[in-house]
């Protein structure tokens, strides 16, 4: 709810980041997955600039046992030029 809310701010070309502390793939890579099927004029777009870790769609993904600090999930998404 909160992602569909914003979508409609978010101006053409835009981005939107989606950030969580949690580790839970119910709160992070599923919830922008449902996003992007209903907005279809956003997409995943790299987090450029930084070495980060990133799971198997690019996402940020922190882990702890491997990344020695707190869990985190951030994912980078665009709006096309034409704002769809």
């Amino acid at each position: 709810a909160l992602l569909d809310a914003l979508a409609d701010r978010v101006r053409p070309g835009g981005v939107l980041c989606y950030a969580t502390c949690s580790l839970e793939e119910e709160e992070n890579t599923l919830q922008v997955d449902r996003f992007l099927a209903r907005h279809p004029a956003f997409r995943r777009a790299a987090i450029e600039g930084m070495d980060v870790p990133r799971n198997a769609v690019g996402d940020l993904t922190v882990l702890p046992q491997r990344d020695g600090m707190d869990g985190a999930y951030a994912a980078r998404l665009v709006r096309d030029e034409t704002g769809g």
